[in-house]
């Protein structure tokens, strides 16, 4: 991994904290290797 992607990575995490943590927001998860092409899937 670049540098870039790194620091992005940790800004990320950041913001996931952020919405978890102090707006109570609950985590789906990553979904990067996800094979589906839709934005959201139905919960």
């Amino acid at each position: 991994m670049s540098n870039v992607t790194n620091i992005e990575r940790l800004i990320q995490n950041r913001v996931v904290r952020f919405f978890t943590d102090i707006l109570g927001y609950r985590y789906l998860g990553d979904f990067k290797d996800c094979s589906g092409t839709l934005n959201l899937d139905s919960i």
